[in-house]
């Protein structure tokens, strides 16, 4: 495969490829629809169905399962006026360091 000279040369400088005055977030919508149909559908779930993105996190001995969806459901009362669009848009994780 071959490669143009102004490709490379924006590769070989570290520039992107495209420029865009927005930035995007990732929405995998498909692990939502997932836990909303546990609660709509009353038939057995297939293995497609059940797969969720699971984070793996260690607190000192513990280790902790977190996702993006349990980041919404489970998410604070003074929050719950929230909507899903909303939280996807201006929320974000913040790992908070050893000090804190």
């Amino acid at each position: 495969m071959e490669i143009g000279s102004p490709m490379a040369s924006l590769y070989l400088l570290g520039n992107p490829d495209h420029y865009t005055s927005h930035t995007f977030k990732i929405f995998w919508w498909k692990s939502y629809v997932s836990k909303v149909k546990e609660y709509w559908e009353d038939s057995e779930m297939d293995d497609d169905n059940m797969m969720d993105d699971v984070i793996l996190s260690r607190y000192k001995e513990d280790y902790i399962g977190t996702s993006t969806v349990d980041d919404y459901v489970l998410r604070p009362h003074e929050l719950e006026h929230i909507s899903l669009y909303q939280w996807i848009k201006c929320c974000s994780k913040v790992k908070f360091s050893q000090t804190q």
